[in-house]
């Protein structure tokens, strides 16, 4: 008696919810591929954005559902409490957006929401645009700009204003980390963005 052939079969791909810490590493090195794997088009998630999102609840459940296959995560959704979802897949694993705009769907007629919903693409993603396109999604107007620069030449000087000096954030106090953001995020109006901020210093410390 044989084993069956099983070279070149689809994994077995199973999807469950984040429940706290002991997800955040699979869901960080996810994130690190999708950022390399998709390059030089935009991933939707790099392992910043997912800390940052999480900060202090990380080691709490949240809206997001992620699909497991033989090599860990394959896909990632994410649903925010404005009827945003953000999604992505590893390029191998496209196949899995229906499924997970399916879930996208679900979590939000379970919420009772009656705001639209909205799934993020980058604009030079063609292929992730027409999989939403055919499950009936239509473009909206644009919600932000993506800003890159070269690392590769020599970096561009700038000159601080007297009495100013620039440095790294590593042993500087949280509290005045943490005050230094409200402080910049408190005043935007200027740019048209009228919001308050409350990043605290358990949310830095975290």
């Amino acid at each position: 008696m044989h084993d069956p052939d099983t070279r070149g079969a689809p994994a077995t791909v199973t999807s469950r919810r984040y429940q706290g810490l002991a997800d955040l590493p699979a869901l960080l090195a996810f994130a690190s591929a999708c950022t390399a794997a998709r390059s030089p088009l935009s991933s939707s998630w790099h392992p910043g954005d997912i800390v940052w999102e999480l900060h202090a609840g990380a080691d709490r459940p949240h809206p997001i559902q992620f699909w497991l296959g033989g090599e860990g995560v394959q896909a990632l959704a994410w649903l925010f409490d404005d009827g945003e979802a953000w999604l992505e897949t590893l390029p191998a694993a496209e196949h899995l957006v229906p499924e997970a705009v399916a879930w996208v769907e679900a979590e939000w007629r379970a919420r009772d929401a009656s705001a639209p919903l909205k799934i993020r693409a980058y604009a030079s993603d063609a292929r992730r645009i027409a999989a939403l396109e055919a499950l009936g999604y239509r473009r909206a107007k644009q919600t932000g700009v993506n800003f890159r620069m070269s690392l590769k030449g020599p970096l561009p000087q700038a000159q601080a204003p007297l009495g100013v000096t620039v440095r790294d954030s590593v042993g500087v106090d949280p509290a005045l980390r943490a005050g230094a953001h409200r402080a910049a995020w408190d005043h935007l109006q200027h740019l048209g963005i009228e919001g308050q901020s409350r990043f605290s210093t358990e949310s830095y410390l975290a």
